[in-house]
């Protein structure tokens, strides 16, 4: 068997592994932010128009986004139902559709080998696992923007444009995407004296359509909700340098350090050294392209630190890119057989050590089932409790007894968590981790009933009385 023919075959048995590995967390209710903003609002739309259009959604749910994410979960709800496990399914083949375009794209640019060893190191990041198979729009904004990259690389310009376009209106980081690729062009125009075509009229033109695209997003937006951005994202943005700065050594934290990746980036800084010393970095197929990506993942990463607002999700493309270099500079070890597999085994192992930390981290790693499990638990025990108290909570425990579709009901019988004036006595479920206690003002006295715990998760379960 040929070696390509050996990738290929190694390559659907990881898409095996990883399918087995995270088809229990497929049936699992739904978990933070994809509870609070992501499936509310396409549950929103589900039950009253699924659309692009910012009016279709309340601003509190959109706050201002773009919608194609909500407008694609919404309208695979009407066709398939608002069924968690089938929304969880739905987002993990986009994940591996992921997997799949970096496979396809890094053989074609680089080799088969590459390719395999790139999606392998990607496919085993705790973050992109957390990921694969949450309601959170940054698998497919990085699918959109990976094969924008590689449309535009390949002098395929209405595809960018498609690709790209779609991007800007799943999330506005993309924004970046045209500024990146024009700055390559000109980078390679300069180096190689060889006009790009995206340098051209009309590639220039294609380039700029997402702009255009998201222009027409913010004009009717300022039409329908009298604002062109969501007023609140004002106070988020700072291009103070000290602020900029710390976001950017945040960022490069979580890419290159976070999660087991400070021995990988150690060890191909140093294969980078070994080949550049032999002069074999120039020579790489798809050289490039190697360039292409890390401009954008650069130019990203400083757009993204603009804004206070962080979480490491933000910068999973960056993840893709990292993942893509360390495969490619992986695989020209390809004739030492023992050390590329000595190097692949490490990486593995660092990387399942933090696959679950047992320390909070909102949904970087496979450590957001934990909190899940002790709310399951406390909904569960006060949905069979004898006494028919309503039931409260903060965050995020309000959304899950909340909202009928999260996953987190039995049906035993009904919970109502909207509290009334004569409700008196009720129920309060306190997440730890979870926003503040809400209704705290009324409270004349609160008992401990049970409490759940796992490992970070904490669910304390008080009967209140109030005034």
């Amino acid at each position: 068997m040929s070696l390509e023919k050996r990738c290929h075959l190694l390559f659907f048995t990881l898409i095996g592994f990883l399918t087995l590995y995270k088809w229990n967390d497929l049936s699992l209710p739904y978990f933070w932010d994809e509870l609070g903003v992501y499936t509310r609002a396409a549950h929103y739309q589900y039950s009253h128009t699924v659309s692009l259009l910012p009016a279709s959604v309340p601003p509190e749910l959109s706050r201002g986004h773009p919608l194609f994410f909500i407008f694609m979960i919404g309208g695979f709800m009407r066709v398939m139902g608002e069924q968690v496990p089938s929304l969880h399914l739905f987002c993990f083949v986009i994940s591996l559709l992921l997997l799949s375009a970096v496979y396809i794209k890094v053989s074609k640019y680089f080799s088969p080998l590459a390719a395999l060893i790139s999606v392998f190191i990607l496919s085993v990041q705790p973050l992109f696992v957390a990921q694969s198979a949450l309601v959170l729009p940054e698998i497919f904004l990085s699918l959109l923007l990976f094969l924008a990259i590689c449309s535009y690389y390949e002098d395929k310009l209405l595809l960018f444009a498609i690709y790209g376009s779609i991007a800007i209106l799943t999330k506005e980081s993309a924004i970046i995407l045209p500024v990146s690729v024009l700055t390559y062009s000109l980078w390679r125009y300069k180096a190689t004296g060889v006009r790009p075509s995206g340098l051209y009229l009309s590639g220039i033109l294609l380039t700029m359509i997402p702009y255009l695209v998201f222009i027409t997003f913010l004009v009717i937006q300022k039409q329908q909700n009298g604002w062109y951005l969501f007023p609140y994202h004002f106070g988020l943005v700072s291009f103070q340098i000290k602020a900029v700065a710390h976001q950017i050594l945040r960022y490069i934290f979580i890419v290159f350090f976070k999660q087991g990746r400070t021995l990988v980036s150690v060890i191909v800084f140093f294969i980078f050294i070994y080949q550049y010393i032999a002069g074999k970095i120039y020579s790489l197929n798809g050289y490039w392209y190697s360039i292409l990506i890390i401009a954008f993942s650069v130019l990203f990463i400083g757009f993204n630190s603009l804004f206070s607002v962080y979480m490491d999700r933000y910068v999973l493309m960056v993840v893709v890119t990292f993942s893509i270099v360390c495969g490619v500079l992986f695989a020209s070890l390809s004739e030492r057989y023992i050390v590329l597999g000595s190097l692949l085994m490490v990486t593995l192992l660092t990387s399942s050590y933090y696959m679950d930390t047992k320390v909070f981290g909102y949904d970087t790693d496979q450590g957001y089932r934990r909190q899940i499990h002790v709310l399951q638990q406390s909904i569960k025990y006060v949905s069979e409790s004898p006494n028919q108290y309503k039931v409260n909570g903060n965050f995020p425990a309000y959304y899950a007894i909340g909202c009928p579709d999260a996953g987190y009901l039995s049906g035993n019988r009904p919970i109502n968590p909207y509290l009334s004036d004569a409700d008196s006595v009720y129920y309060f479920l306190k997440c730890e981790p979870g926003d503040t206690d809400i209704y705290s003002g009324m409270i004349l006295q609160k008992t401990l009933v049970k409490k759940f715990d796992d490992e970070y998760a904490h669910v304390y379960i008080y009967r209140v009385t109030r005034k």
